[in-house]
């Protein structure tokens, strides 16, 4: 009688993900997109691929776009975000500075261009 229970097996699963094979010219052309558009996330790129003929699902546009980001051959979107919003801000204390105007008596007057939220300190 042979017992098989003892004996040395290969732990190696039967059913195994095989990553998919992505073409360099689909990363290519993502790329080419990116660099026109570098605001645009995988949705707007899937549409532009498809606007070319190309079909491929979201979620590989996003699995591209993450490994060009870790290559470093483009910049994350959150990043370019954060630059934008500081540029927005120094515009908006550049406008409040501009609103504030002193009045002929020395007093600071200040009114908001809505005019349901005007605010007057004197």
């Amino acid at each position: 009688m042979k017992t098989t229970g003892l004996e040395n097996k290969s732990c190696r699963p039967h059913n195994f993900r095989i990553s998919k094979i992505i073409s360099p010219q689909l990363v290519s052309h993502i790329l080419k997109i990116r660099q026109v558009e570098p605001m645009y996330g995988k949705e707007k790129i899937k549409r532009e691929l498809e606007k070319d003929g190309v079909f491929v699902s979201v979620s590989t546009v996003g699995r591209i776009l993450t490994r060009l980001i870790k290559q470093d051959k483009i910049q994350n979107i959150k990043l370019l975000k954060k630059k934008n919003s500081d540029k927005a801000r120094t515009r908006k204390t550049q406008t409040l500075c501009r609103k504030n105007k002193k009045t002929k008596t020395g007093e600071t007057r200040r009114t908001s261009t809505n005019r349901s939220h005007g605010i007057e300190f004197v």
